[in-house]
C-alpha cells in the first residue's frame, strides 16, 4: 500500500459472511456436574407387614449411615427379609423371571444431568456458604420425612463477559469502535499482528461493530491523529475511537473491559523503553524467589502520573488521596499508545476548543471532501515560556481545560517492544 492511499478502512473485517460461533465467555470455565444417577424405581413390597417394613428400612439406612450397603448380605436379620421379600414376589409374578428390585424411599437426591442446561448443585454449596448454620441443617437431615421431589440448588455465577455486554447494550447502546493504527514505516509487530486476530475473532463473536483505519509512511503523529479524529467526527456511525500502536501486544478483554466502564477517556499504559536495572536489585532483594515475568514487569519504568486530592482530617492533618474507581486511576495525563475515547469527548472538545483550534488541512495525503470540515489541532506539540509540551501531554491539558476526566486502567497488561542495544561480555558472563 503506498502512501496515497492512507485510509484502510476493513470494514468487511466484521466477517459478517462467516457463520459465527456463539460466544459463551467464562461458561467453559463452571464447574459441572456430569455424573448422571439412573432413575430409580421407588417401590415398597406389599407382602411385607409394617413392622417388618420398618425394620428393614431401618437396617437399610444403617448400612448406608456405616458405608456397608455393599455387604447386606452379611446381616442375617437384612438377608432374611429380603429373602422373605422375594419368596412373596415370586408367588405373586410367575412371569418375572423371578427377579425383583427392591428400593425403599430413602432422603436420597436426585442429580439432573443429561440434557438439562442449568447449573444444578448438590448440598455441599449450601454447607461452605452458611458455614453458622451446618450443625443444625445435618440435625433436620437426620429427623426430616422422607422426600422424592428433586431438589434444585443453583450456585450464584459471575456473570461471564457476553453477559456483561448485553447488559451494557441495553444501558448505553450498541457501540460502533473505530480502531486507529499510525505506522512511520508501514510495518506492525508480530505482538501487534497476534492481538488484533484474536481482537477480531472475538469481537466478531459478540457482534460488535468495528473498523480499522491505518496510515502508514507518516512521520508527523499529531497530524495524522488529527486527521483521524476527523474521520470519526464525520461520520456519525462511530460512538467510540481506539489508538493502538504498531508495537504493542495487549488483550481485546482489556478493550471490551475498557469499553463498558463507559469513561470518556481512558486507556493502558505501556513500559518505557529499558530497564530500571536499580528496581532489578530491589526486587530480587525483596523476593529472591519472584518469577521472571513479574521481575520484568516490576523493573520497568512507566508514565503514571496519578491526580492527587488533598484532603484535611479531623485532627487537622492533612491527608493524600488518589480517585479510585473500580481498578480505574484518575491521572493527570493519559499517552494515546493505548487509548479510547468517546465521541461525545471528542464533541465536547469541538464545542469548547473548536474555534481555536479548527484548522484547514492542506496536506495532499488528508484531502478528502468529506473530512475536510473536521479538523481541529488537538493533538499538537506546544512551546511555552517553561517547557516544550508533547502532543500527547498538550491533549491531555486541552481535555482538561473541557473539565473533563483522564483514567488508567490498572489491569490492562500491555507488552512494548523496541530496537535496543545490548550491552554484552562473555568474559563477564562466565566469570564469578
Amino acid at each position: 500500500m503506498d502512501s496515497s492511499s492512507f485510509f484502510n478502512d476493513l470494514e468487511n473485517l466484521n466477517a459478517v459472511d462467516i457463520e459465527p460461533p456463539f460466544f459463551h465467555g467464562q461458561e467453559d470455565c463452571e464447574p459441572k456436574i456430569t455424573e448422571v444417577i439412573e432413575d430409580l424405581e421407588l417401590e415398597i413390597v406389599e407382602n411385607l407387614n409394617t413392622t417388618e417394613i420398618e425394620q428393614l428400612t431401618d437396617l437399610l439406612d444403617s448400612a448406608i449411615d456405616n458405608e456397608l450397603n455393599s455387604q447386606t448380605d452379611a446381616i442375617p436379620e437384612l438377608e432374611e427379609l429380603f429373602n422373605k421379600s422375594d419368596n412373596a414376589n415370586d408367588n405373586a409374578n410367575d412371569n418375572n423371571n423371578n427377579k425383583k428390585e427392591v428400593i425403599f424411599k430413602t432422603p436420597i437426591q436426585t442429580i439432573v444431568g443429561g440434557d438439562n442446561k442449568e447449573n444444578i448443585y448438590n448440598d455441599i454449596f449450601n454447607a461452605e456458604t452458611n458455614e453458622d448454620n451446618k450443625e443444625e441443617q445435618s440435625t433436620l437431615e437426620e429427623t426430616k420425612e422422607p422426600d422424592t421431589k428433586e431438589e434444585e440448588i443453583t450456585k450464584p455465577q459471575e456473570k461471564s463477559l457476553e453477559e456483561q455486554y448485553t447488559e451494557y447494550i441495553g444501558e448505553h447502546g450498541k457501540p460502533n469502535i473505530l480502531f486507529a493504527t499510525i505506522s512511520d514505516t508501514g510495518s506492525v509487530s508480530v505482538g501487534y499482528n497476534q492481538s488484533v486476530i484474536q481482537l477480531c475473532i472475538n469481537f466478531t463473536k459478540l457482534n460488535i461493530d468495528y473498523d480499522f483505519i491505518t496510515i502508514q509512511n507518516e512521520h508527523i503523529l499529531s497530524r495524522a491523529k488529527n486527521c483521524i479524529i476527523a474521520k470519526v467526527l464525520s461520520e456519525q456511525k462511530y460512538t467510540h475511537l481506539m489508538f493502538i500502536d504498531t508495537n504493542l501486544t495487549f488483550s481485546w478483554n482489556n478493550i471490551l473491559e475498557l469499553l463498558m466502564k463507559n469513561k470518556e477517556i481512558s486507556g493502558g499504559v505501556i513500559p518505557k523503553r529499558t530497564i530500571n536495572w536499580d528496581k532489578v536489585k530491589q526486587n530480587v532483594i525483596k523476593n529472591n524467589d519472584i518469577e521472571n515475568a513479574h521481575l520484568y514487569a516490576k523493573s520497568m519504568n512507566y508514565d503514571f502520573d496519578p491526580v492527587i486530592y488533598k484532603k484535611e482530617s479531623e485532627s487537622g492533618e492533612e491527608l493524600q488521596q488518589i480517585n479510585n474507581d473500580n481498578g480505574l486511576i484518575e491521572v493527570n495525563t493519559l499517552d494515546s499508545h493505548f487509548m479510547l475515547l468517546k465521541r461525545s469527548a471528542l464533541e465536547l472538545m469541538v464545542d469548547k476548543l473548536g474555534i481555536m483550534l479548527k484548522f484547514n488541512n492542506t496536506y495532499q495525503e488528508y484531502n478528502q471532501e468529506e473530512i475536510k470540515e473536521h479538523f481541529y489541532a488537538f493533538f499538537e506539540k506546544e512551546r511555552t515560556d517553561q517547557e516544550y509540551i508533547e502532543e500527547d501531554a498538550n491533549f491531555s491539558k486541552r481535555w482538561k481545560k473541557c473539565k473533563g476526566q483522564l483514567w488508567v486502567y490498572l489491569m490492562a497488561n500491555i507488552n512494548s517492544s523496541f530496537y535496543s542495544s545490548n550491552v554484552g561480555s562473555l568474559y563477564l558472563s562466565i566469570t564469578s
